[in-house]
């Protein structure tokens, strides 16, 4: 009995890849942006209502992904990047990113990435919040 109450407690601490899809999530950072920090993502669950403003993501039904910043105002670098996602099983997803471009009040730029990521652990921390952590690639 012991062994399943412990099971229980570890399998609810994992999300599931499925509950990031069409709803509203902030991120810790743009997907794409740079390429060498890809190891993880914080999502923290987000009231549209609330404000549109700071770093999210958008995971559509049809297996593709938008990452933006937005601002209250107009003066600032906005950065957004598109992709696919792939839900590989409950816990894990795959990203790829197509593009990403940035624009306002810095260097305008848009580069066509076509980046496998790899594939993703949904992680939950919170009620609101999931980490998506970096599966090391084996070969």
């Amino acid at each position: 009995m012991k062994k399943l109450f412990i099971t229980l407690i570890l399998i609810s601490n994992f999300s599931f890849a499925q509950d990031l899809v069409n709803d509203h999530w902030s991120i810790d950072k743009i997907i794409g942006q740079n390429l060498n920090d890809i190891n993880s993502y914080i999502l923290t669950q987000i009231d549209i209502n609330k404000g549109s403003e700071g770093h999210r993501i958008y995971f559509e039904k049809n297996g593709t992904f938008s990452c933006y910043y937005s601002a209250q105002c107009g003066n600032d670098c906005f950065s957004q990047s598109t992709g696919t996602y792939e839900i590989v099983d409950k816990e894990h997803l795959k990203l790829f990113v197509k593009k990403f471009q940035q624009f306002g009040f810095c260097k305008s730029e848009t580069l066509k990435l076509n980046h496998d990521l790899g594939i993703y652990f949904a992680i939950k921390i919170s009620d609101t919040e999931i980490k998506l952590e970096r599966v090391p690639h084996t070969n």
